[in-house]
C-alpha cells in the first residue's frame, strides 16, 4: 500500500464559508481524503455575508449558494444538513449527531461560526424581534415585510 492509497477521515463541523473552504483546501491537497461536513442549516452552504444584499433584493436566492449539490458529489464531499453535533468524543474520535448517529474522524475541524449578540434591551424576547444570521432568518424577515410594518434595526 502506498501513501496515495491512504485516506484520512476529515470531519468538518460547520457549513459556512470557513467549513467549505477547509473542504476545498483538503481536497486540493489530498484526492483520497474522506471529507464530511455537518451543517445545522437546512440549506446548502451559502454566502452568509450576502444576506443583507439578499434582503435588499440585490442578490437572488440561487446566487447565495457556495456550490451546487453536484459540486459536493463531484468532489466526494459528504454534506449533512439540518443536523447538529450534540457531542464530540475525542477519545473515540467520534462525533454524535442530533439524530444519534456517530461519525468517526481522524481529523476534526471546528468551523461552527458564531451566534448573534442580542443586547439585553427590555422587550428583546417579544414576538417580532429578530436576528439576521441565517438564510432562514432572512426569509422570515422578508415574509414579515410583505405587508407594511414599522422596523427598528440595531446593528454592529
Amino acid at each position: 500500500m502506498s501513501d496515495s492509497d491512504l485516506s484520512t477521515q476529515y470531519l468538518i463541523i460547520g457549513g459556512g464559508i470557513a467549513g467549505v473552504s477547509a473542504a476545498e483546501a483538503i481536497r486540493s491537497l489530498d484526492a483520497n481524503a474522506s471529507i464530511t461536513i455537518i451543517s445545522g442549516e437546512r440549506d446548502l452552504p451559502y454566502f452568509r455575508m450576502s444576506l443583507t444584499r439578499y434582503l435588499a433584493g440585490e442578490v437572488v436566492r440561487e446566487k447565495l449558494d457556495l456550490h451546487d449539490p453536484a459540486w459536493y458529489q463531484a468532489n466526494q464531499i459528504e454534506l449533512f444538513t439540518d443536523l447538529q453535533v450534540e457531542e464530540i468524543l475525542p477519545e473515540q474520535k467520534q462525533a454524535v449527531l442530533s439524530d444519534q448517529r456517530k461519525i468517526a474522524y481522524e481529523k476534526l475541524i471546528l468551523a461552527n461560526g458564531a451566534s448573534p449578540f442580542v443586547p439585553p434591551i427590555t422587550g428583546h424576547e417579544l414576538p417580532g424581534v429578530m436576528t439576521l444570521r441565517s438564510l432562514e432568518d432572512a426569509q422570515t424577515i422578508l415574509r414579515t415585510c410583505e405587508k407594511p410594518v414599522n422596523i427598528v434595526c440595531i446593528s454592529g
